[in-house]
């Protein structure tokens, strides 16, 4: 079986890509690029040594304008959040009345009931009542009535 200069940049580039899924960081991304100028360069009748230069060229330019921007919009810092971290924002139900001296009771979120602790005093929680998560303190969450 024979395969054309093109077929070899594509395989080429699809295995770049892959390897991006596995490797964040844009590098092998930028690689694939290049593969793809390569196998555009075939596909414009330039022989090997120009089908290179435009791999080379694109993978160049890749990594001075793709790779920046790819790393600004998908790699900002602000992963999924998991734990206890997840919690907070969210709304949870009281389960136990909370004490109006100690600020404390409990409150159910996703099917786990928690020591809960109210931020303000304003109004007294009681069973039944919606809250939400301010912050997590150690095993404690503070909330405040929606």
């Amino acid at each position: 079986m024979i395969y054309d200069p093109w077929h070899l940049w594509a395989i080429a580039a699809l295995i770049l890509l892959i390897g991006e899924i596995f490797i964040p960081g844009m590098i092998l991304g930028c690689l694939a690029a290049g593969a793809l100028g390569g196998m555009v360069g075939d596909l414009f009748g330039l022989a090997w040594e120009g089908q290179t230069i435009a791999a080379s060229v694109t993978t160049i330019l890749a990594f001075i304008f793709l790779r920046p921007f790819a790393m600004k919009h998908l790699f900002n810092g602000e992963g999924l959040k998991t734990g206890v971290d997840a919690l907070i924002g969210k709304t949870a139900i009281v389960t136990a009345d909370f004490n109006s001296k100690s600020g404390f009771g409990r409150c159910s979120i996703d099917g786990d009931d928690w020591k809960a602790k109210q931020e303000t005093k304003e109004t007294r929680l009681t069973k039944g009542d919606i809250v939400k998560i301010v912050a997590v303190n150690s095993t404690v969450l503070l909330v405040n009535k929606l």
